[in-house]
């Protein structure tokens, strides 16, 4: 007598080996394509970030954030290297750097060139100094916001300054955007400050 199997028992032939694999298939392919899905999405649902306004901290952080919230491209932009005073900086070609620095302070201004000659003109202002030096030049930054980048959008008319202060390398870093009512200058303005490093 053969060797048969117990009545009622499921021997699996060519045709059911096939479906088993062809059923894998189908399930691996369906769990592949849901994590893509899921993944995909969360990357696409950070939201539009012109419209994001960054929390103030309370505190000043010794390893600031360098990144503002408009991102713009700095591959074409010149950098400016002050080797005497060590440190560097990217702008916009058609903006100008203006550096009034010396031994014991940074003090640089940059605009667009077109406002070359003008008393007031929107661009950005950094200066360095000491933490919880508010005397002098830096008097008008009591108040100022503790963050590495400056808020953006601006949603109201604005002629003041928006001022700024962090902490880079030991140093104070005190930073003034004159943006008169654009959005535009303020996103340079912070894109310029995120390229602001000390060479030695």
């Amino acid at each position: 007598m053969e060797n048969q199997p117990p009545q009622g028992s499921f021997q699996p032939g060519p045709a059911s080996n096939l479906s088993a694999i062809v059923l894998t298939a189908a399930i691996t392919a369906l769990v592949v394509a849901s994590s893509m899905y899921f993944i995909m999405r969360d990357d696409s649902d950070t939201g539009d970030l012109d419209d994001a306004t960054p929390t103030p901290s309370a505190s000043v952080s010794s390893a600031p954030s360098n990144s503002p919230v408009s991102t713009i491209s700095t591959v074409a932009w010149k950098t400016y290297v002050n080797t005497q005073y060590g440190f560097e900086v990217k702008h916009p070609t058609h903006w100008e750097v203006l550096d009034d620095s010396i031994p014991a302070q940074v003090k640089l201004a940059l605009r667009d060139k077109k406002y070359s000659g003008n008393i007031e003109w929107p661009g950005l202002d950094i200066v360095t100094g000491t933490p919880g030096d508010y005397q002098g030049t830096q008097g008008d930054f009591k108040g100022a916001l503790a963050s590495k980048i400056f808020p953006e959008p601006i949603n109201e008319a604005r002629e003041s300054p928006i001022r700024i202060y962090f902490d880079l390398n030991g140093k104070r870093i005190y930073a003034s955007c004159i943006v008169y009512n654009t959005n535009e200058t303020l996103a340079l303005c912070n894109q310029i400050l995120s390229t602001f490093r000390f060479t030695k």
